[in-house]
């Protein structure tokens, strides 16, 4: 549909083009949102705009997938190679999504997955320091946190039910007990030796992932009369800030 629009469009001239163009993207976005498939037109604007930031993007991901695919993989699941490397599996696809959601404007999203990148960077920093303990500390978050979601899910269960999900949560403690205890991201950061990071990481709480007065500024906008309305569509003006961010978090 919207390459027979996009063909259509060619045939007018490009005042009248641009005009229909922006008129049924916006109505598009009005309607379904970002689901609309009107806003995979959007992504010939805006990528042309923001071409040094989306190629600078693309070669770093490029690069990221060689380090990955040139990985040799040995050890136990839980050993400190393996749990890096799917660490930078998972930080490359986020940094694929936020590229993603970019083109089309969807830059609090994109802000979002480069927290995940971030974290992740914290977790790969403490990694290269000091493997076996940054794994053993990283096994221990998945054993309490096993333990608290299947001790919740069991207060949800009828006994016949809940007690699998009491028996994974008495396997999960006595793991956990075995280990270290859980760590706050800041902690994190300051063992990674990125503690000048952890603002970044707040920052992309605050104004993206997490519900906030912040985070929701950019859904509205003041018109000349001071009056508000809701600024439904791409945010083309933080696609740089969305990138530079991602950039960073996976660097």
């Amino acid at each position: 549909m919207t390459n027979d629009f996009e063909s259509v469009l060619h045939m007018l001239p490009p005042d009248v083009a641009q005009d229909i163009a922006n008129k049924t993207v916006d109505r598009g976005l009005l309607e379904e949102g970002f689901l609309s498939p009107m806003s995979t037109v959007l992504i010939n604007h805006l990528v042309p705009n923001n071409a040094e930031w989306f190629a600078l993007c693309d070669r770093l991901n490029r690069l990221a997938q060689k380090i990955v695919n040139n990985a040799i993989i040995d050890g136990k699941r839980d050993d400190p190679k393996p749990i890096s490397v799917r660490l930078m599996l998972k930080s490359n696809q986020s940094l694929q999504g936020a590229v993603l959601l970019s083109q089309r404007g969807m830059t609090a999203e994109a802000e979002t997955l480069a927290r995940t990148c971030l974290e992740i960077t914290f977790w790969l920093g403490y990694l290269a320091k000091k493997p076996e303990e940054a794994a053993a500390l990283f096994m221990a978050e998945e054993h309490k946190s096993s333990s608290e979601r299947a001790k919740m899910l069991a207060k949800l269960m009828e006994p016949e039910a809940a007690a699998h999900f009491v028996k994974i949560a008495a396997e999960a403690d006595a793991a956990y007990a075995k280990g270290p205890n859980k760590i706050r991201i800041k902690e994190l950061a300051e063992r990674a030796n990125l503690a000048d990071q952890y603002v970044y990481y707040r920052t992309l709480c605050a104004v993206s992932a997490h519900p906030s007065i912040s985070s929701l500024d950019r859904f509205i906008k003041v018109n000349e009369d001071g009056l508000l309305s809701f600024n439904v569509g791409p945010d083309e003006d933080g696609i740089p800030f969305a990138l530079m961010n991602t950039v960073n978090a996976h660097l």
